[in-house]
Protein backbone atom coordinates (compact mmCIF):
# COMPACT_ATOMS: atom_id res chain seq x y z
CA UNK A 1 0.00 0.00 0.00
CA UNK A 2 2.51 2.15 0.58
CA UNK A 3 4.43 1.83 -2.69
CA UNK A 4 1.08 2.47 -4.31
CA UNK A 5 0.65 5.92 -2.35
CA UNK A 6 4.12 5.89 -3.31
CA UNK A 7 3.71 6.10 -7.05
CA UNK A 8 0.51 8.10 -6.98
CA UNK A 9 2.11 11.06 -4.90
CA UNK A 10 4.89 11.07 -7.52
CA UNK A 11 2.58 10.57 -10.51
CA UNK A 12 0.99 13.43 -9.84
CA UNK A 13 4.11 15.99 -8.45
CA UNK A 14 6.46 15.17 -11.11
CA UNK A 15 4.81 16.68 -13.63
CA UNK A 16 4.15 13.65 -15.70
CA UNK A 17 0.26 14.90 -15.36
CA UNK A 18 -1.22 17.15 -17.66
CA UNK A 19 -4.88 17.68 -17.87
CA UNK A 20 -5.94 18.69 -21.46
CA UNK A 21 -9.09 20.60 -22.42
CA UNK A 22 -11.04 20.62 -26.04
CA UNK A 23 -9.11 20.46 -29.23
CA UNK A 24 -10.78 22.56 -32.22
CA UNK A 25 -10.24 20.28 -35.25
CA UNK A 26 -11.53 22.35 -37.90
CA UNK A 27 -14.34 25.35 -38.94
CA UNK A 28 -16.65 26.32 -41.87
CA UNK A 29 -17.77 29.88 -42.02
CA UNK A 30 -19.78 30.72 -44.90
CA UNK A 31 -22.69 32.95 -45.73
CA UNK A 32 -25.29 32.96 -48.55
CA UNK A 33 -27.96 33.88 -49.94
CA UNK A 34 -31.70 32.57 -48.97
CA UNK A 35 -34.63 33.33 -51.10
CA UNK A 36 -37.45 31.72 -48.69
CA UNK A 37 -36.23 34.38 -46.26
CA UNK A 38 -35.12 36.90 -48.44
CA UNK A 39 -32.26 37.54 -46.99
CA UNK A 40 -28.19 35.96 -46.28
CA UNK A 41 -27.87 32.91 -44.01
CA UNK A 42 -24.72 32.60 -42.18
CA UNK A 43 -23.99 29.09 -41.32
CA UNK A 44 -20.87 28.52 -38.68
CA UNK A 45 -19.62 25.04 -38.09
CA UNK A 46 -16.77 23.75 -35.53
CA UNK A 47 -15.83 20.41 -35.40
CA UNK A 48 -14.39 19.65 -31.35
CA UNK A 49 -12.52 16.95 -29.67
CA UNK A 50 -11.83 16.25 -26.31
CA UNK A 51 -9.95 13.40 -24.58
CA UNK A 52 -12.03 12.74 -22.33
CA UNK A 53 -14.60 12.13 -24.92
CA UNK A 54 -17.56 14.28 -26.76
CA UNK A 55 -19.61 15.73 -23.50
CA UNK A 56 -17.22 17.29 -21.43
CA UNK A 57 -16.97 20.40 -24.40
CA UNK A 58 -19.16 22.97 -23.07
CA UNK A 59 -19.27 26.39 -25.05
CA UNK A 60 -18.08 26.90 -28.23
CA UNK A 61 -18.45 30.81 -29.17
CA UNK A 62 -17.56 32.71 -32.17
CA UNK A 63 -16.42 36.47 -32.23
CA UNK A 64 -16.19 38.14 -35.19
CA UNK A 65 -14.34 41.57 -35.86
CA UNK A 66 -14.55 44.10 -39.06
CA UNK A 67 -12.45 46.61 -40.06
CA UNK A 68 -14.58 49.08 -38.38
CA UNK A 69 -14.35 47.80 -34.73
CA UNK A 70 -18.12 46.19 -34.60
CA UNK A 71 -18.15 42.82 -32.63
CA UNK A 72 -20.40 39.89 -33.33
CA UNK A 73 -20.92 36.47 -31.15
CA UNK A 74 -22.38 33.72 -32.02
CA UNK A 75 -23.27 30.86 -29.61
CA UNK A 76 -22.95 27.44 -31.16
CA UNK A 77 -24.97 24.59 -29.71
CA UNK A 78 -23.91 20.99 -30.64
CA UNK A 79 -25.46 19.26 -33.15
CA UNK A 80 -24.01 15.60 -33.58
CA UNK A 81 -20.64 14.17 -32.77
CA UNK A 82 -18.09 16.59 -32.89
CA UNK A 83 -20.22 19.31 -34.67
CA UNK A 84 -21.26 22.11 -32.87
CA UNK A 85 -23.13 24.95 -35.57
CA UNK A 86 -25.46 27.76 -35.73
CA UNK A 87 -27.25 28.98 -38.66
CA UNK A 88 -28.24 32.66 -38.50
CA UNK A 89 -30.18 34.92 -41.01
CA UNK A 90 -28.17 37.90 -41.21
CA UNK A 91 -30.51 40.72 -40.27
CA UNK A 92 -30.89 39.43 -37.13
CA UNK A 93 -27.25 40.15 -36.24
CA UNK A 94 -24.68 43.47 -37.64
CA UNK A 95 -23.17 40.98 -40.10
CA UNK A 96 -22.83 41.68 -43.95
CA UNK A 97 -22.16 39.08 -46.08
CA UNK A 98 -19.82 40.85 -48.26
CA UNK A 99 -17.29 42.25 -45.57
CA UNK A 100 -14.24 40.86 -44.69
CA UNK A 101 -14.25 39.72 -40.67
CA UNK A 102 -11.40 38.41 -38.57
CA UNK A 103 -12.56 35.54 -36.43
CA UNK A 104 -12.17 34.18 -33.31
CA UNK A 105 -13.12 30.56 -32.33
CA UNK A 106 -13.04 29.78 -28.84
CA UNK A 107 -13.81 26.16 -27.11
CA UNK A 108 -14.27 25.28 -23.12
CA UNK A 109 -14.75 22.31 -21.51
CA UNK A 110 -16.44 21.83 -18.04
CA UNK A 111 -13.02 21.55 -16.56
CA UNK A 112 -11.93 25.17 -17.47
CA UNK A 113 -9.66 24.15 -20.22
CA UNK A 114 -9.95 25.63 -23.60
CA UNK A 115 -9.00 26.04 -27.29
CA UNK A 116 -8.34 29.30 -29.38
CA UNK A 117 -8.16 29.30 -33.03
CA UNK A 118 -7.75 32.71 -35.59
CA UNK A 119 -9.18 32.35 -38.70
CA UNK A 120 -10.34 34.99 -41.70
CA UNK A 121 -13.40 35.48 -43.34
CA UNK A 122 -14.24 36.82 -47.07
CA UNK A 123 -17.30 35.88 -49.47
CA UNK A 124 -15.69 35.86 -52.87
CA UNK A 125 -18.40 36.61 -54.73
CA UNK A 126 -19.15 39.86 -53.21
CA UNK A 127 -15.52 41.48 -53.85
Amino acid sequence: MLVFRLFIFLLFSSGCYSPVGPEILGSHISCHRNNSHADDMWIFQVWIGHPEGLGESKDVNIYLYDAHGNRNIVSLTHSHDMLWESIVVEKDTLLECGRWYSIDIVAYDHYGYSDFKEAYYQNRENI
